[in-house]
């Protein structure tokens, strides 16, 4: 089992928020939430990137990510 550094952490949930947002490159907090929701539908094993999600993610955030997921898995 790996641990990321917060900075790696940020990098990783970035580079996703990316690839959803591609070919746009404006992102949007939807592009975001849709990035934590793939992260956390991936299961990675890592710890702390778990962590830096749920220390990050706001209660908007949650609702948001939680709707994803309940509209993807209907």
């Amino acid at each position: 089992m790996a641990f990321m550094s917060k900075d790696e952490c940020k990098e990783y949930v970035d580079t996703i928020q990316r690839i959803v947002a591609e070919p746009h490159t404006t992102l949007t907090e939807h592009d975001r939430h849709r990035a934590i929701a793939l992260i956390m539908y991936m299961r990675p094993k890592d710890i702390s990137l778990h962590r830096y999600l749920h220390i990050n993610m706001t209660d908007e955030d949650k609702k948001a990510v939680e709707k994803i997921i309940d509209v993807a898995f209907k």
